[in-house]
């Protein structure tokens, strides 16, 4: 028994040394690597502004709604008024259109009020819920050049005694990175 107490012994003490000297040798190493770091400002946004919204020329008859969709070429349909033909080319309904631009693969959230006032004589007033042929959020990705066309339109509410004349009235339409 005594004989096999000296040989473990030995090299249990050989084992550990050697452990403890590749701690050493471990700690000592040192490794480098050089680290790229790179940034992509994102293009602004563009919004441009092709033409403005108009509901064209309607008689109130029993009050009711004109709905322009949010669309090139738009056709209206009437609710309870009657179309009347229109006067002129500044008179022709049309959808408010757009061109917007941005960084691929980004989205965009557009922001504009739901509903907004026409003003017309003597201070009338007519409602319009506004609509977007693009939601209220856009994904770039997959759209080639950056940029898309869209078009704005809207359901206006006429009063049975809605007072002749021309009515206007303005929104602001924001745009920014989701």
């Amino acid at each position: 028994m005594k004989n096999l107490i000296n040989v473990v012994v030995p090299v249990l003490v050989i084992g550990l040394s050697g452990f403890f000297l590749n701690s050493a040798n471990a700690q000592q190493q040192n490794t480098e690597t050089n680290v790229t770091v790179g940034a992509n400002i994102a293009a602004p946004l563009v919004l441009t502004k092709i033409e403005d919204m108009h509901f064209g020329s309607f008689a109130a008859g029993d009050g009711g709604t004109v709905v322009l969709p949010a669309e090139d070429n738009a056709e209206r349909t009437f609710d309870g008024t009657t179309e009347i033909p229109s006067l002129g080319t500044d008179d022709d309904p049309k959808a408010a259109e757009f061109t917007l631009r941005a960084h691929p693969r980004s989205t965009v959230n557009l922001t504009f009020p739901s509903t907004i006032s026409l003003t017309g004589p003597d201070n009338n007033t007519m409602s319009v819920s506004l609509t977007s042929s693009i939601g209220t959020s856009f994904d770039f990705s997959g759209i080639s050049g950056n940029q898309t066309t869209f078009y704005m339109g809207g359901t206006i509410t006429v009063a049975e005694d809605q007072e002749a004349g021309d009515y206007s009235g303005t929104f602001e339409l924001t745009v920014a990175y989701e």
